[in-house]
């Protein structure tokens, strides 16, 4: 059986011996059946895929990976080849619930003259928080400035 175990090649007058198993089987291969290599190779073989891990992500939107092992020839050779493909898949993961947005804050208004004059205003605004984040305190926040020109 060509497919297992001491595996020799001619090829230019040097001869390569590959031991796979612990059987003793040889191929004797002239130059002109090099064509017919294809059953003496052994290429690597995916395992099955594993189960999806847990989402990275307890809330919102994460990803999910499983995994599988290239089996085979301990090192690809002229007969044989490692496995073709990634061995790892990710895909997206949603969970039921959304993550805490924590409040923020709104850019600061223009400066306006105050009502009782001689000085300037301006103001932002906390904005949230939404799915039990963190609120900004205060909810408003006020500057004011001396500005003599404000009557």
């Amino acid at each position: 059986m060509c497919a297992s175990v001491v595996l020799r090649i001619f090829v230019l007058g040097i001869s390569i011996t590959s031991a796979i198993l612990d059987e003793r089987v040889t191929c004797q291969l002239s130059t002109d059946e090099i064509t017919k290599l294809e059953s003496c190779r052994i290429n690597g073989n995916w395992t099955q895929w594993s189960d999806w891990q847990a989402c990275s992500t307890t809330c919102g939107t994460g990803l999910t990976r499983r995994s599988r092992k290239c089996v085979g020839p301990a090192t690809p050779s002229i007969l044989s080849q490692g496995c073709q493909g990634d061995g790892n898949d990710y895909r997206l993961c949603f969970n039921s619930h959304p993550c805490p947005i924590n409040g923020f804050w709104s850019e600061w208004s223009p400066w306006v003259c105050y009502i009782f004059g001689g000085q300037r205003v301006r103001q932002r605004s906390c904005y949230g928080p939404m799915f039990g984040g963190v609120d900004c305190a205060p909810a408003t926040k006020i500057e004011y400035k001396n500005d003599t020109s404000c009557h």
